[in-house]
């Protein structure tokens, strides 16, 4: 069972998944067990790096405890971001799937043509990249963890609900 869990996680993050493509029961309670354990992990990660930039404030190295201050919003930006998200774009709803490894997925809920990019945590902000790395979209996670979206090209921001 260790074997063919290592090769599905290897596989999803190699191939991310559409929205429209569906997995059987069992491989998707397999991929919710990994991102649980992945998620389980980051805050254990996060806890740590907290407990270390206190200790490198009470130190006086300010220089560490900026730097460590910045892995973790951007670790916490990583994993609010990760999921499926609708987002209002002048009154006509876009579906946006974050994966954990990076990619994004997206469809127009109008036209239903849809839309592939990559996205990255930037400190408090994630930047969304279209099939040819140009930056597109910031996104903002505000205190309560939603998101708004900044466009790049129509200077339009967007807020968005989770739907998965």
């Amino acid at each position: 069972m260790k074997y063919i869990t290592n090769i599905i996680i290897a596989v999803s993050l190699l191939v991310p998944l559409s929205a429209a493509e569906t997995l059987p029961p069992d491989v998707s309670r397999v991929i919710a067990m990994r991102d649980t354990e992945i998620k389980r992990i980051n805050q254990r990660c996060v806890i740590e790096l907290e407990r270390l930039k206190v200790s490198y404030t009470k130190r006086g190295d300010l220089k560490n405890a900026v730097l460590v201050d910045n892995l973790i919003k951007g670790m916490k930006a990583r994993q609010e971001i990760v999921g499926s998200w609708l987002f209002d774009f002048r009154g006509k709803p876009r579906a946006y799937t974050f994966h954990e490894n990076g990619s994004m997925s997206g469809a127009y809920a109008s036209s239903g043509s849809r839309f592939n990019g990559t996205w990255k945590a930037d400190g408090d902000n994630v930047e969304i990249s279209n099939e040819r790395g140009e930056i597109i979209a910031n996104v903002a996670m505000s205190a309560e963890g939603g998101p708004s979206m900044k466009t790049t090209s129509y200077n339009v921001v967007m807020s968005g609900k989770k739907i998965d």
